[in-house]
């Protein structure tokens, strides 16, 4: 539309004089209080512009809204109105190149612009721990460490300088089933899986045969441990069990132990299979 470039032409009821578009008038809202960041347009003498608008700059004392009054210019809807020169026959703004003037619907001449806050929130900071030699995460290895009572994993870290680091972590109490080994005569060596050991006595399980003694009325009994799979010597003697075996008449008799098979003659005694003789007299009474 020539005339008017198609923009309304209102009056004073807010009716386009034109095409008869009416606008509702939107009440202003006054802040109670007005501050320079809040407060009612008002209108001052000077021009403001940017690239496709002019309004008259907010004549409120230290006015810091930005761009107030932007769009409140009711002969044109505050677009500029360039000539055959690129310059703005209203407010002298100038392009260097010709401008295709906006044909959007003009904001309201009485609406005041809605300031939105937007918050922004504090970012949380992250707190990043570097680990050092004293000051680590625990990582389990597969060495042992061990005490009288326990044992557990060591730490993997390099060169890790935290006294027993693993002991809450991963301590166990020793079990000594890891292998039996003989010693001597009346002990045995059992191992628990960290290399610690501890010396136990044999496990008295089934008697395996008699050995003599000094005291020719007692023998030694020898035992076998079935937990380190060894014969041992007892260390307790014992009498021997005597029957006779056979009466030599007025000449004497033999006796025999029916444990270890010792033969005695005249109360002289042999060793059934040997023919070592023992001229002590047993100091027995049958």
């Amino acid at each position: 539309v020539a005339a008017s470039s198609g923009f309304h032409s209102f009056n004073s009821s807010n009716t386009c004089t034109i095409c008869g578009y009416v606008v509702v008038q939107v009440p202003t809202r006054t802040p109670t209080t007005e501050t320079a960041s809040r407060h009612a347009y008002k209108k001052g003498s000077v021009w403001q512009k940017d690239g496709s608008m002019h309004w008259y700059k907010c004549a409120y004392s230290g006015c810091t809204i930005a761009n107030h009054g932007k769009g409140l210019v009711a002969a044109s809807s505050g677009f500029h109105s360039f000539n055959s020169s690129n310059t703005c026959t209203i407010c002298s703004y100038k392009v260097a190149r010709p401008v295709t003037v906006s044909t959007r619907t003009p904001i309201p001449t009485t609406a005041m612009p809605v300031q939105v806050s937007i918050r922004i929130p504090t970012p949380t900071p992250i707190t990043v721990s570097i680990e050092t030699a004293s000051n680590h995460a625990y990582r389990a290895g597969e060495i042992l460490l061990s005490n009288d009572e326990y044992h557990w994993r060591m730490c993997l870290y390099p060169n890790c300088a935290i006294e027993n680091h693993g002991y809450n972590e991963t301590r166990q109490s020793h079990s000594f089933n890891n292998g039996c080994t003989y010693f001597d005569n009346d002990k045995h060596l059992e191992r628990c899986i960290c290399g610690v050991y501890r010396y136990e006595p044999h496990y008295i399980d089934v008697i395996t045969g008699f050995r003599p003694s000094s005291d020719l009325t007692k023998h030694y009994p020898t035992f076998f441990c079935s937990k380190c799979s060894h014969d041992y010597n007892g260390s307790v003697m014992e009498n021997h069990h005597l029957e006779l075996y056979r009466s030599e008449g007025l000449d004497g008799h033999v006796d025999r132990c029916t444990d270890c098979g010792i033969y005695f003659i005249d109360y002289s005694i042999e060793i059934f299979g040997n023919n070592d003789h023992y001229s002590t007299s047993p100091s027995f009474t049958r």
